[in-house]
């Protein structure tokens, strides 16, 4: 019985293969985009849940107060405090300490005795305890090797760009930074596994903290410091107790101008929820992301509801059918079976014609939002929401269809007499009014966002930064230059270089790229002989003394640097 169902509603597919085709073709995009969106939601709530103890690493946060005032949010704080709390709280397993480098030059004996050297950022200066709280497998090496100074741990990725197909253990790695005058010599312990994109602490290299001179590893408002509660232990009442407890030791004491209150954060929400300054990667907005979740739902309803439009319309084609088949004996529950079976094949069908159009489109729509996405959706906690969507999608759209044709009367139809039931009426059109608003909806989101992202692209930022070619100078050895000034003469000879080329208007230096983070930031900033209590505290960036023509910059009170003025500074 079931094959000759099947069989049925497959030859009625084929002699409706116009129809069939809009909404195969209609429920595959549907459902398509709603994939590729899930992909991306799933993996923006994926941050940092493949360490085995996720659920009980917390971030320490610090607030900053002056006299009663919120100055700051931070995500640092003071490396001190994570000792004190491990002695402390019997609740706080384990506390690891983080301290990216700024970035700097990075440099390898090669096998003719030259020295191979690359630019590199991602770099963290780490604890013993970083592979015992975060779970980053190693290759090779053991996770006590960050006990020992001078080590460092590198990815499988920096170990093939630096070595090769080489035995990395062993062998020494420089690291310089010429504006920050550090220079460390360390030695390869282990390799580990490349981290995954999901993650808040990106790294190519691992540091251990105990390097000679630490100058360069966590200072005083340098380092993240993340505890791993043990597993009775309790986040709520520990924060509660940190305040109290820091104070006593002087860490937030009210007897200074500044004032210190500290929280735990947990690590699954830094990354969706995390509005702090000095982050360690540029964070996501969970809600925006629960609403392209909402908008994915929305382009799936918008989907099946004008499947149902089309098959009910299409159902006046096919009364005289079920006349016929109610005639010659064919009951309700064998039609509606015919015609559901008739909307799981065409589900079956789009289904399978979105997972193409997926894979297909998943790289390109990767890179249109510059994340590397993969197919993981049989891998994922959506997979069975995901059936389930498909489960109940088929039923609601083959089932309203299946009851209105298999109602119809055979003698009136047959007749030509075909009545349509209040009920049927009333519902057909709210769904052609939840088709219509949804849609409205859907168009008047994408305008508003195409207006917003217009609006910032034409805003008058009061600089112009167009046709502008952002060159990294590279972090040189002090010790290599016998002056401090030689170094801005380089720059100086390389911008007199670079400005005989045609097409170059222009040329001038920085210490930061504007727009992104300043990552030097002196603690107050006052006029002269003024109180302690009158300062402030800014962001600060070093500039060429063409920096302010270069860029169009106005000026609402005083005057440009002069190349005089900038040799002085």
């Amino acid at each position: 019985m079931l094959r000759n169902y099947l069989l049925t509603a497959w030859r009625n597919l084929k002699r409706q293969k116009i129809f069939s085709a809009i909404n195969v073709l209609g429920l595959s995009i549907g459902m398509a985009a709603g994939m590729l969106i899930v992909q991306y939601v799933q993996f923006e709530l994926s941050y940092d849940d493949f360490h085995q103890q996720a659920s009980r690493i917390y971030r320490l946060t610090s607030e900053r107060y002056r006299e009663g005032k919120l100055t700051s949010r931070s995500a640092q704080a003071a490396p001190q405090i994570g000792p004190l709390l491990q002695a402390q709280f019997p609740e706080v397993r384990r506390v690891a300490l983080v301290a990216p480098w700024l970035g700097g030059v990075v440099t390898v004996s090669g096998s003719d005795g030259r020295p191979i050297a690359f630019n590199e950022k991602n770099v963290l200066f780490v604890d013993a305890n970083f592979l015992r709280v975060f779970t980053h497998p190693l290759r090779s090496g053991t996770a006590s090797a960050l006990d020992q100074p001078n080590a460092v741990i590198l990815t499988e990725r920096s170990a093939r760009k630096y070595f090769g197909s080489q035995n990395p253990l062993g062998k020494t790695l420089t690291f310089e930074n010429h504006n920050q005058g550090h220079r460390y010599t360390v030695t390869v312990q282990g390799v580990c596994e490349n981290g995954p994109a999901n993650s808040h602490l990106p790294f190519d290299f691992l540091i251990s903290r105990s390097v000679p001179g630490e100058a360069g590893g966590p200072s005083q408002w340098s380092a993240y410091t993340y505890v791993q509660l043990s597993p009775r232990g309790d986040a709520g009442k520990l924060a509660a107790k940190l305040n109290p407890f820091l104070e006593k030791h002087g860490k937030g004491s009210e007897a200074s101008i500044e004032r210190f209150r500290w929280g735990l954060q947990p690590l699954s929400a830094i990354h969706l929820y995390s509005d702090l300054s000095e982050d360690t990667k540029g964070n996501g907005n969970g809600k925006t992301i629960w609403l392209l979740a909402g908008v994915a739902g929305l382009i799936l309803l918008i989907a099946y509801v004008n499947y149902i439009n089309l098959s009910t319309v299409k159902s006046m084609e096919r009364a005289k059918e079920v006349g016929i088949r109610k005639v010659l004996g064919s009951g309700r529950s064998h039609l509606v079976r015919l015609f559901f079976l008739e909307s799981l094949l065409l589900n079956l069908l789009a289904f399978a014609l979105a997972l193409t159009l997926v894979q297909v489109s998943l790289p390109a729509f990767g890179r249109f939002i510059g994340v590397a996405l993969s197919f993981t959706l049989w891998k994922s906690d959506w997979l069975w929401p995901g059936l389930g969507c498909l489960i109940l999608g088929t039923l609601l759209s083959g089932l309203y269809p299946a009851l209105v044709l298999s109602a119809y009367q055979p003698i009136q139809v047959l007749k030509g007499r075909m009545t349509t039931r209040r009920p049927g009426i009333t519902l057909r059109k709210v769904l052609v009014v939840l088709q219509f608003t949804t849609c409205v909806a859907l168009l008047i989101g994408t305008l508003t966002v195409y207006r917003q992202v217009n609006y910032m692209r034409s805003k008058d930022l009061g600089m112009n930064m167009a046709q502008t070619l952002i060159v990294a100078a590279p972090q040189t050895r002090r010790e290599n230059l016998p002056e401090e000034n030689q170094f801005n003469q380089r720059v100086n000879t390389f911008q007199t270089e670079v400005l005989r080329y045609p097409g170059v208007t222009g040329v001038t230096h920085a210490s930061n790229v504007p727009g992104l983070e300043i990552d030097w930031t002196p603690r107050y900033f006052r006029t002269q002989n003024a109180p302690d209590e009158e300062a402030v505290y800014r962001p600060t960036m070093a500039i060429g003394p063409e920096f302010i023509d270069q860029f169009g910059i106005q000026l609402i009170a005083g005057e440009k640097f002069t190349p005089r003025q900038a040799q002085r500074m």
